[in-house]
């Protein structure tokens, strides 16, 4: 989801770069919901989940239809530009991913120590009574 995130903020910060370098209206810097629906790959419903957390920390703006859109639009917040520029929902994914792989690792790696453990154990018992019987061996076959 937060690579969603991310190209989602993609979109409407190069919206929001070409329209203000321009110096127009706020039509300059909207993007329809169905254009992002069609660029992003995604439905409307997992788009309305997506969009919550964003505008919470007010990175974008959602406006409903009105006489100036005939269709919902969306427009970044220089906020929503800068956590784009700075790849915040990218570094959000990754740190989710590293404390994955960390939970793994430290639940895998102490079991596979007990298990490399226990097999040496085996072993060194194995060793040990076939020295035993080695040796038992040789006292028998020992004439006196």
């Amino acid at each position: 989801m937060n690579k969603t995130r991310h190209r989602l903020l993609g979109i409407l910060s190069k919206e929001y770069a070409d329209g203000y370098h321009q110096e127009g209206t706020i039509l300059d810097v909207v993007v329809t919901v169905p254009t992002i629906l069609k660029k992003l790959d995604i439905n409307y419903d997992d788009f309305v989940f997506m969009i919550q957390e964003l505008l919470a920390k007010d990175e974008i703006k959602y406006l409903e239809v009105d006489n100036y859109f005939d269709q919902p639009v969306l427009y970044a917040q220089s906020s929503g530009v800068t956590a784009y520029a700075n790849k915040k929902y990218l570094r959000a994914d990754m740190e989710r991913q590293r404390e994955d792989i960390k939970f793994w690792a430290q639940l895998i790696l102490p079991v596979l120590s007990f298990l490399i453990a226990a097999i040496a154990l085996f072993l060194n018992m194995k060793t040990q009574t076939e020295i035993n019987t080695v040796k038992e061996s040789q006292k028998i076959q020992i004439p006196k």
